[in-house]
């Protein structure tokens, strides 16, 4: 199986940077939506629980 992109370089100028922080805050981001949806779904089942 063939890597569908090549290796890409270190460095690759103002927008390598920027793409990695836009993919960081996108990561950040999904792992806050998680995270609220289980606090969310733990207070409803801890609620109706009770």
């Amino acid at each position: 199986m063939t890597a569908l992109l090549p290796p890409e370089p270190n460095n690759q100028g103002p927008a390598y940077v920027i793409g990695k922080i836009i993919g960081g805050l996108v990561l950040a981001g999904l792992g806050a939506v998680v995270v609220s949806a289980l606090a969310a779904l733990t207070i409803i089942i801890w609620r109706w629980a009770l």
